[in-house]
């Protein structure tokens, strides 16, 4: 991808719009002071290219202008595959995406809305974020391509960019597993080492153990000495640089003064050149029109009479073919019509099978009806026995007066109440007691009950009452009897109360006798269970329906047999075979469906071939009127052609002396374009880029200067402690011991080359994947910072994670160098894997104010290194301290503030 422009309005500092290109596809440096919006301006394209349109959250809100209702807008011009594209994009308020792509010189657009999302996404990740806004490990390619501000660390990259760049290095990785062999090794590592690693240590430890802990120290004092000369060589080539450097910026100083004074005059040859060359094109053009002109015309001419003879001999053809058409409709109607009789003919015959078809669905309805009918009998005749049975219970209850269980109760409490009342109503009372020796009368004259009893011989009558009782026994005497007075009154209220409870209860009963009752009671319950029973067997019988719809039901199905018999009389006698009936209606009517699909498909037919002929014939007809308009216009335009009156060979010969006068004027702008074609590009911008760079290199002679006389100062001191010396001294006694070791430890050494081995078998996929780039990594780093660091070693993803010093036993890791070379290592390893990346098509590579921690000699390598990736990439650096980037040859500087200030 190639960044050509991006705008932006509403978005954090930059509430008006800004634009801010044209950029060139090689390097770029977009320069400004703090808080100007550097950085914002790479958020922005980062968020426009990688981030929905509708995503919100405190994230996005954060993107709005400071105090103000603005919608944060980008709009980013690149190119892409070889065609270009602008994408602009709207967040939080109306939120929108549209994607154009350029067309004949313009941009046409080509999505909107998340298709626009997806298609932009598309260019550097396969990894859409989730909810928000897009994170890291979401930026595809730009991963490794775009440095953010002030952080050009490599983290583990993504599963989708790792998968490009092996996709680009054509490399696939594979595990395998392991097997007898490699337990067998195992067994004997551990006779040496520990699990983890190390060598055995106290009674078990191998002899090598000793010899090891001499050459550790041997080594230590060799790593110092080397180390001490290391720096004696670092400096005496960084004196030798410094030299070189001054040197060639004064050979560089007094060539591009020359070079400089011979382009100014050239600049002035080549204005002059241009200015006789703009003049002879356009008298060339002027030629060139008027031949264009008159050739066009006699070629008009030459193409009208050929088209007018074409024209002319179609007419007369068509002329001859249209009466012929017209006689094919005229066959073509009858056969038609005789097709439409026949079809006609064979349609009369469907009243006959619609009528066996009516006659086999009436004799269908017929059976069921009848069916039907019998079966409405049946249950009719059962619910009408049920109705009667259970009118006749319900009689048979009716016509029984019984008590309830409740009267009952009643009933029983009021005897009760009666009797008891009764008890103590006789205990309370007076008795007399009379057995007469003769008949005679008694007057009961005090007592319970007042009146003449007649009295019978030897037959005892008693009589009671309360305070007394007086009887008169006429002729013989009174008898009066007395006693203590009680309650009696409340007792003969109590007791007449339960009589009347009593005798209103078993009104209408015709007896207080509670057996009869009791009697009764049982008498009612077994008919209203027998009422029940009737009731449910009617329930059964009649389900949903009653006996007046069964009975209308019924009636609508003797009314539908009597409407059909009507029709078919003979139904009475014999009940028809229906499923007979239908198979011969079936029959007859397939027999009518295949005469009339045939009769159909002869009409059909007889239609598709009247239609073409008729449109065959409207065709010529139309052809014929179209050719003799033709005809018409090309006569016209022949006469409009020869309007001039001049004869073909006049217009020839007038042909052939503009061809000689354009010739010339040809003849004569090639003549002031060979001059012009010494100019490769317009001498006066390298006049501009010369001037600059002559400034360049004189500030740099100074610097340079400065520089080497700093250090040889330094040198001189390290001459005098003998650095070659110390380190031969060391270097023996540690091969000695070296020597010695490998004596002793040479089948543990055998024993564990052997694991090592099976290990970086396992393990060599990876290594083959990484190599290349980890090569193009290291070739860079040492480029910029020497070969002191050794190789740059990356991780499963990339990553860097070590650098090999060639004095170091192991691996160093990148957190132990200074903050400088970490940085120069990953600017290393981001420009490694662009340029792998960069394979298929040229990339950006964005660098936000990195290398902070680069020296300004470093810097200067780092100038040549971008300068070569800008051959294959686009290098866009932001940065608020320009001069640190003047001397890139062919950089494009672009001053932010600038245009914001004209904003």
């Amino acid at each position: 991808m190639i960044l050509r422009a991006i705008h932006v309005q509403g978005w954090k500092c930059f509430a008006d719009p800004i634009e801010v290109g044209p950029f060139a596809e090689g390097l770029n440096v977009l320069h400004a002071p703090n808080a100007t919006g550097k950085s914002t301006l790479f958020e922005a394209m980062l968020r426009g290219l990688l981030d929905g349109h509708r995503v919100t959250g405190r994230e996005v809100e954060a993107l709005r202008p400071w105090g103000r209702a603005l919608a944060p807008t980008v709009t980013v011009v690149f190119s892409h595959g070889g065609v270009e594209y602008r994408l602009t994009k709207r967040f939080l308020d109306r939120p929108s995406s549209d994607l154009a792509r350029q067309e004949g010189g313009r941009f046409v657009r080509l999505a909107e809305g998340d298709a626009a999302d997806e298609r932009a996404r598309e260019i550097l990740t396969r990894n859409p974020p989730g909810r928000g806004l897009a994170r890291v490990e979401n930026w595809g390619l730009a991963q490794v391509l775009w440095a953010p501000q002030g952080n050009l660390a490599l983290a583990g990259l993504s599963g989708d960019v790792i998968a490009n760049i092996r996709a680009s290095l054509g490399a696939q990785v594979s595990g395998t597993g392991s097997g007898p062999m490699e337990e067998r090794i195992e067994e004997a590592y551990g006779r040496f080492f520990t699990p983890g690693g190390k060598l055995r240590t106290g009674k078990d430890a191998p002899a090598v153990v000793r010899v090891r802990e001499a050459l550790e120290i041997a080594v230590g004092a060799y790593r110092d000495a080397v180390a001490k000369y290391q720096a004696f060589e670092e400096a005496s080539r960084r004196v030798e640089d410094l030299r070189a450097r001054r040197a060639q910026a004064r050979r560089d100083a007094e060539a591009l003064a020359q070079t400089l004074s011979e382009t100014r005059a050239r600049a002035e040859t080549y204005r002059s050149l241009k200015a006789e060359a703009e003049n002879r094109t356009e008298r060339a053009k002027g030629e060139e029109a008027r031949y264009n002109a008159l050739k066009q015309q006699i070629e008009l001419i030459a193409t009208t009479e050929k088209e007018l003879g074409s024209r002319r001999s179609s007419v007369e053809r068509l002329a001859v073919d249209a009466p012929l058409h017209a006689r094919e409709v005229e066959e073509r109607q009858k056969t038609e019509s005789d097709a439409r009789k026949a079809l006609e003919d064979v349609r009369k015959g469907r009243d006959a099978v619609e009528a066996a078809g009516e006659q086999a669905k009436q004799a269908d309805r017929y059976v069921h009806a009848k069916k039907d009918l019998e079966r409405l009998d049946d249950r009719v005749r059962r619910v009408t026995e049920a109705e009667a049975g259970l009118k006749k219970r319900r009689e048979e209850r009716a016509a029984l007066v019984a008590p309830d269980e409740k009267t009952l109760r009643a009933v029983r409490k009021a005897l009760k109440d009666r009797d008891e009342a009764q008890v103590r109503l006789d205990a309370a009372l007076i008795s007399v007691e009379v057995v007469p020796e003769r008949d005679g009368v008694l007057d009961v004259v005090a007592g319970e009950q007042l009146g003449i009893r007649q009295l019978k011989r030897a037959v005892p009558i008693e009589e009671k009452g309360s305070p007394e009782v007086v009887v008169d026994i006429r002729g013989i005497a009174r008898i009066r009897a007395r006693g203590p007075s009680g309650p009696m009154a409340d007792l003969r209220a109590a007791r007449d109360q339960a009589s009347l409870r009593l005798a209103k209860l078993a009104e209408g009963f015709g007896t207080s006798e509670i057996d009869v009752l009791e009697s009764l009671n049982t008498k009612a319950r077994t008919l209203e269970d027998r009422v029940a029973e009737a009731s449910t067997r009617l329930t059964t019988l009649l389900g949903k329906d009653t006996l007046e719809t069964l009975q209308e039901e019924r009636a609508k199905c003797a009314a539908l047999l009597e409407e059909i018999v009507q029709h078919y009389p003979q139904w009475r006698v014999a009940v028809p075979d229906a499923m007979a009936l239908a198979a011969e209606a079936k029959k007859s009517r397939d027999a009518f469906v295949e005469q009339v699909e045939h009769a159909e498909g002869a009409w059909q037919k007889s239609q598709v071939a009247l239609s073409a002929a008729r449109e065959h014939s409207t065709h010529v007809g139309t052809q014929l009127r179209e050719a003799e308009r033709l005809v018409k216009n090309l006569c016209e335009r022949l006469v409009e052609l020869t309007s001039d009156g001049k004869q073909a060979a006049e217009r020839d010969a007038e042909l052939r002396t503009i061809a000689l006068a354009w010739d010339a004027a040809k003849a004569s702008l090639e003549e002031a374009t060979k001059k012009l074609a010494g100019f490769t590009v317009d001498p006066s911008e390298d006049v501009a880029r010369l001037e600059k760079q002559l400034l360049g290199v004189n500030d740099s002679a100074i610097k340079a200067l400065e520089a080497e006389k700093s250090a040889e100062g330094g040198i001189e001191a390290m001459v005098a402690r003998g650095p070659y010396s110390t380190m031969v001294l060391a270097d023996e006694d540690v091969a000695k011991l070296r020597r010695e070791l490998a004596v002793e430890g040479l089948s543990v050494a055998a024993v564990k080359l052997l694991r090592d081995t099976v290990a970086e078998c396992r393990s060599a996929a990876l290594a083959a994947v990484a190599a290349p780039v980890e090569m193009a990594a290291t070739r860079i780093l040492q480029r910029v910072a020497g070969g002191r660091l050794g190789r740059v070693q990356l991780g499963d993803t990339f990553e860097p994670g070590h650098v090999l010093p060639e004095l170091a036993e192991g691996s160093v890791s990148v957190e132990q160098v200074s903050g400088g070379e970490r940085e120069q290592i990953y600017l290393a390893t981001r420009l490694a894997l662009a340029e792998v990346l960069a394979r298929g098509e040229r990339q950006l590579v964005v660098l936000d104010d990195v290398l902070t921690a680069t020296d300004t000699g470093r810097l200067a390598r780092v100038m040549g290194v971008l300068e070569e990736a800008a051959q294959r990439l686009q290098v866009l650096i932001l940065t608020c301290h320009p001069e640190r980037y003047r001397g890139l040859a062919g950089a494009s500087f672009v001053d932010l503030e600038a245009i914001v200030r004209g904003v």
